[in-house]
């Protein structure tokens, strides 16, 4: 019994110590070697085998035909293309609105720079659309009292010649007044609140637009701006255009 005590009573002694030492570790060295790929660098024909059939499934999904175009559709102030893109975004934040929260939607606001490419006459696909809307933006609403909303008009007559795509209202841009027209001919009061419909990065502040950051609410509706697009190019065997002026002299 003596002599077993004594080997547990070690072999004890001995763990404490082990785990007491400071544990030295050394760094692996690893080999780094930066490698351009360039065209003398093949396509692994193994590889590509591998890939084939679900490239072929994506780009079947990519070319998939939403729509025919039969403008020349470009991007700015009071174009057609951004009056489009507003007026959609507009529609369908109205029809997810109204059904979930029992409010309109009063604006749509996007920034020009988030538009990445035009339309010549011809089909519109899927894949047309991601490299329109190239970024992973989703839709919020936001609720702006008066004040921040003249904050808005402001920002637009500064950065005019961008035209950033709006919908659902007009304003001047040189007049006395700012005579601001909201849809269904409705005088703007700067008494009352407005719902207006934009994407998650303006409405942190980006291109400066700080009238968006803090808002008396904001509802996320959960939407990708991009897919918002998708069904609305699909809604139409040919697209029509709105091309009502939203900024006036």
């Amino acid at each position: 019994m003596k002599k077993r005590t004594f080997s547990v009573i070690s072999l004890a002694s001995v763990l404490a110590f082990t785990a007491c030492q400071k544990q030295l570790y050394k760094q692996p060295e690893v080999a780094q070697q930066e490698i351009n790929i360039t065209a003398e660098y093949a396509p692994s024909p193994e590889l590509t085998e591998i890939i084939a059939p679900y490239k072929k499934q994506l780009d079947q999904e990519m070319d998939q035909v939403l729509t025919y175009n039969p403008y020349e559709l470009n991007k700015g102030m009071n174009a057609n293309l951004s009056n489009l893109l507003a007026d959609q975004l507009l529609e369908a934040g109205n029809k997810i609105f109204q059904k979930k929260y029992h409010h309109d939607i009063d604006v749509a606001l996007l920034n020009a720079g988030g538009i990445r490419r035009t339309f010549t006459p011809g089909n519109i696909t899927v894949r047309s659309i991601f490299e329109l809307m190239p970024f992973e933006n989703e839709a919020v609403v936001v609720k702006l009292s008066g004040k921040d909303f003249i904050k808005m008009i402001d920002y637009l007559k500064e950065h005019r010649k961008k035209g950033h795509p709006i919908a659902g209202l007009s304003f001047s841009l040189d007049g006395p007044d700012l005579n601001i027209i909201l849809s269904n001919n409705r005088k703007f009061d700067v008494n009352k609140s407005y719902w207006v419909i934009t994407n998650d990065y303006l409405q942190k502040g980006g291109d400066g637009m700080t009238f968006l950051t803090q808002p008396e609410e904001i509802v996320n509706i959960n939407e990708k701006l991009r897919d918002i697009f998708i069904q609305e190019f699909k809604a139409n065997d040919t697209l029509q255009i709105n091309n009502n002026p939203r900024y006036l002299p």
